[in-house]
């Protein structure tokens, strides 16, 4: 029975050496796994605090500034536009407000005889008929400046009878001439519609492989006898440019073909456009225009048309 007994001690003690060496890998296994999870847990902490902080500098630095951009819809745009070129004013020899548009339908200048249409009429045509409207009622500028209003005859109460008109161009100073019929545009004042005149630039005769640009121009017109003379020059560079351009011109009365004789006329009339343009940088520019008109009409009136 002693060996016995010893033997059975012997194996408890065995069992409980065995029992208490798993219990302490248990518990190291446990204190590392622990470690474990917890160094993971503030790793993927710091991953996404690393992560929103990336994606917030970069949200950052991809915020752009709020651009607002206007723009006239396509029903709120010009019905009709009629745009004439340098070149079709040469084809077409244009020399005053009525032959711009002597080839366009449902356009003309009204009062545009013997330099003017009656004895009150000391500035040429009163404007631009479009479509039936007239007068004030069709808008008239030169590079966005509105032209002086026609004023009536002073000597007349007739409807649509104007002493001064609206003839203070001379076709020689302008690169190009815009016709708008109608008034569907909303920056149209008109109710006719707007004739806008563009008068000539540098950029519109030189360039990098062209700096220097000079013309000159002569023209005769047998209807009333009148000569046109003009100088257009212009040079520069990528930073500055410069343009000038001149005309002169002096005629008679029109010629008619009818019984009555015509009231005699001796008038001429000169044009000055100067224009500069300096670009400080590749976003800037600044334009500087001079624009001079002045016509003479003196009334050469004999006592058989004075009644």
């Amino acid at each position: 029975m002693g060996s016995v007994f010893i033997s059975s001690h012997l194996d408890r003690d065995y069992t409980s050496s065995k029992t208490t060496t798993c219990l302490k890998y248990s518990c190291l296994y446990a204190c590392v796994a622990s470690l474990m999870f917890g160094a993971v847990s503030v790793h993927a902490e710091d991953s996404a605090a690393l992560a929103n902080s990336n994606a917030e500098s970069e949200m950052t630095k991809v915020m752009l500034k709020t651009i607002k951009v206007e723009a006239v819809s396509e029903d709120q745009a010009a019905q009709s536009q009629t745009i004439i070129s340098r070149d079709q004013l040469d084809q077409q020899g244009a020399n005053d407000m009525a032959s711009i548009v002597k080839y366009l339908p449902l356009v003309s200048a009204p009062k545009a005889v013997s330099g003017g249409g009656s004895s009150w009429d000391s500035a040429g045509t009163s404007g631009y008929n479009i479509r039936g409207v007239d007068g004030n009622r069709v808008g008239l500028d030169v590079d966005g400046i509105d032209l002086a209003s026609a004023a009536p005859e002073p000597a007349s109460n007739r409807a649509n009878s104007y002493g001064v008109g609206r003839d203070y161009i001379d076709p020689e100073m302008f690169n190009q001439i815009d016709i708008i019929s109608g008034t569907s545009s909303v920056k149209t004042d008109g109710i006719g519609g707007r004739v806008s005149f563009k008068t000539k630039s540098p950029e519109d005769y030189v360039n990098a492989n062209n700096p220097i640009f000079a013309s000159y121009k002569a023209a005769y017109d047998s209807a009333n006898e009148a000569w046109l003379n003009s100088v257009t020059a212009a040079a520069g560079n990528h930073v500055l440019k410069g343009l000038v351009s001149y005309a002169h011109r002096d005629g008679h009365e029109t010629k008619s073909e009818g019984t009555r004789k015509e009231n005699p006329v001796d008038w001429s009339s000169d044009a000055i456009l100067t224009r500069l343009l300096w670009n400080p940088t590749d976003q800037h520019q600044l334009g500087f225009t001079f624009d001079y008109y002045k016509r003479k009409r003196p009334l050469n009136t004999p006592s058989e048309f004075i009644l």
